[in-house]
């Protein structure tokens, strides 16, 4: 296996003195509750990666509580921790992964759950150094054969995470908007797209669809609550890629390295996920009671269900949810203005995915005639008749199926310098030679049965008919061997 090892963090940006500005209350709890439990046995059930996690954990938050600058801190506690495991160093970061994601999550959630705006502003500050730290923790290179099996792993967690926050009652429209975004985002780290870059894209593309409509509560929410939101959904998909992480290990230990390292990117990413937000169409002044009020319903919505996306990994934390956030929510049911950007995300994947299937299809035809006259020429000169069958079986099923391999592994051994087309193409046209290979074969076993069926159903009374011709062949036999029986005995 060709893996990088874990870069220890040597060199950091933000060495200097304590912080000067003190840690806010929801921050220090969530560091004290770490740094006496650590991780459950829900989020990482490994025993050494349960011991290691534990002196991360435990060395990180007294450092934080401490005041020491983030990057400080993480850089010590992996220091401490990675000296005492005895763990193969693609493993230990696939646990450090599990760590930081369990942590940033757990402060996102508190600062959602914060009892002001101001408050709420101010554990976001305390949180973004640590995912920056986060980020430059372990490498950030994928190996090349884990694009694959990383890509199926990828999309198969962010898929559950956005089907269980679509069935969810009071998530935020934008949080199931982006993980949606995620779940078809992450197909482009096949072609050297960065998880930074996907989960920019991702938020960008969610931000915007919820600005369409301009009454809505989320242009209304003021902005420390936009950027929690937000915030605790990028953690929240981190934690469940780390979480894949530890579990891929075992299978595919390239898949587990990858997805390790795309979780503390889209880590580094939520740090800065504020600076992507569009501002308010109509901003209220801070402290009001409506701006407060709807801050109040927001967060209390998102920490009431976030749990329940990732049943696995949640820790213990309070949940604050008020009668009044609860009323909000039923008595204000999704429109259908808010289901349009959904249907219109949907809609906009597919038609990606359907313009590659209709560039391989097209591009099959392109090359078909071509190839039959090289061929033609070759095995058969100035004979028409060798032209026309090598024609004719590449319009066949099964020679459209060898002609879409022969193409996508021609497409497969160009350079990397001829950038993400060829490799997304020569996809295309693997799928396809797959697709129709494998339909000549079911016609194979599935043509009989198919007779079988439609003379059934056109009349019943077939089965009645061919009855007595199946048993004929067994009464001839029958009497032949009676015959030779009997010759056999006048013989004797």
């Amino acid at each position: 296996m060709s893996t990088e090892t874990m870069q220890k963090p040597t060199q950091l940006q933000d060495h200097g003195a304590a912080n000067a500005r003190p840690l806010a209350e929801p921050t220090r709890g969530v560091l004290a509750r770490y740094q006496s439990a650590g991780l459950s046995r829900e989020v990482l059930w490994h025993e050494s990666g349960l011991e290691m996690t534990q002196r991360l954990l435990a060395t990180l938050a007294t450092q934080l509580r401490q005041g020491t600058p983030a990057a400080l801190a993480l850089n010590l506690a992996l220091e401490d921790s990675y000296t005492r495991t005895h763990a193969p160093p693609a493993q230990r970061e696939g646990w450090i992964a599990c760590a930081l994601s369990a942590l940033c999550r757990d402060l996102a959630r508190e600062a959602l759950s914060a009892g002001s705006e101001h408050a709420m502003a101010h554990a976001l500050m305390d949180l973004r150094p640590l995912l920056r730290a986060s980020r430059e923790s372990i490498a950030q290179t994928l190996p090349e054969s884990a694009r694959e099996p990383l890509v199926s792993a990828a999309r198969r967690v962010l898929a559950e995470i956005h089907e269980v926050a679509l069935a969810t009652d009071g998530v935020p429209p934008v949080a199931s908007s982006l993980f949606g975004h995620l779940r078809h985002g992450v197909s482009q780290l096949r072609t050297h797209e960065t998880m930074a870059a996907i989960a920019q894209a991702s938020v960008l593309r969610a931000d915007r669809a919820e600005h369409s409509d301009t009454e809505g509560a989320w242009v209304r929410a003021p902005q420390p609550v936009r950027e929690a939101v937000v915030t605790a959904a990028l953690c929240e998909g981190a934690l469940a890629l780390a979480r894949a992480s530890a579990r891929e290990w075992a299978r595919t230990p390239e898949a587990s390295l990858a997805l390790a390292r795309c979780a503390v990117a889209l880590l580094g990413a939520a740090a800065t996920s504020h600076t992507w937000l569009l501002s308010a169409h109509t901003p209220e002044p801070t402290g009001t009671p409506t701006a407060t009020a709807t801050a109040r319903t927001t967060h209390s919505a998102l920490a009431s269900v976030s749990p329940e996306i990732v049943t696995e990994a949640a820790i213990a934390s309070p949940s604050p949810i008020g009668t009044e956030s609860t009323m909000s929510q039923q008595s204000n049911p999704v429109s259908p203005a808010r289901k349009a950007p959904q249907l219109l995300e949907t809609l906009e994947h597919d038609a990606q995915d359907a313009a590659w299937r209709l560039a391989g299809s097209q591009f099959v035809k392109l090359m078909r005639d071509p190839l039959v006259g090289l061929l033609s020429r070759h095995l058969a000169p100035g004979d028409e008749s060798m032209r026309g069958r090598i024609a004719s079986f590449l319009d066949t099923e099964l020679g459209t199926s060898l002609l879409s391999a022969m193409l996508s592994a021609a497409l497969g051994s160009l350079p990397r310098a001829a950038g993400p087309v060829p490799d997304r193409l020569a996809r295309e046209l693997r799928v396809r030679a797959m697709t129709d290979a494998g339909d000549v074969v079911a016609d194979l076993v599935m043509g009989p049965l198919r007779q079988v069926m439609a003379l059934y159903l056109q009349d019943p009374s077939f089965v009645g008919a061919i009855a007595p011709s199946l048993e004929a062949p067994r009464a001839v036999a029958q009497s032949e061997s009676v015959a030779m029986a009997s010759e056999h005995t006048v013989a004797r």
